[in-house]
């Protein structure tokens, strides 16, 4: 999304640049219909130009200023559009703001999640490793038996080394 911004703003940029050059180049052309109007009104009235010459030069002044009607309408259309292409890239801005923070936000939540329950995974983890020593404990022990039992000796017993649940799983056993 962030990657899709910076391309939208770029081009709106881009945009922004050649709107403002095309209202740069209208006044421009307004500026110079307006000195070519009032150089043709001098010349009629010091009678450097006839009525007709004046009279075709006027109407190519008029068609100048439509074709400057249609570019000024056109940059006004263009203008809208970036408008709303700039108001939609404010949106989505404060849309990836607002992003930003609630991911912020839980990211914060996570980090305070994994600080509580550090202290519950190390005892987990302790707890795994006193199951595998009395799995070891246990399966010695069967081994042992095993063994004596096979060689005929139904007397033996395992030794109950503990109180806690091994060591009654053990004197039940024998």
């Amino acid at each position: 999304a962030l990657n899709q911004y910076n391309t939208k703003k770029a081009e709106l940029d881009a945009a922004k640049t050649a709107l403002d050059n095309g209202w740069v180049q209208i006044a421009s052309a307004e500026a110079n219909l307006n000195s070519v109007r009032q150089l043709l009104d001098q010349l009629l009235s010091s009678s450097f130009i006839d009525e007709e010459s004046y009279q075709n030069q006027y109407a190519k002044l008029l068609a100048a200023q439509a074709t400057l009607e249609t570019e000024r309408a056109s940059l006004v259309e263009k203008q809208a559009q970036y408008d709303s292409a700039a108001a939609q890239l404010a949106d989505a801005s404060n849309q990836l703001s607002s992003y930003s923070a609630e991911l912020e936000k839980n990211r914060t939540a996570l980090n305070a999640a994994k600080e509580e329950t550090a202290p519950y995974l190390a005892q987990v983890e302790e707890g795994r490793k006193q199951l595998e020593a009395a799995k070891a404990q246990l399966d010695a022990g069967k081994n042992a038996l095993s063994e004596k039992v096979a060689a005929g000796d139904f007397d033996s017993e395992l030794p109950v080394e503990s109180t806690d649940e091994i060591g009654i799983l053990t004197g039940t056993f024998n």
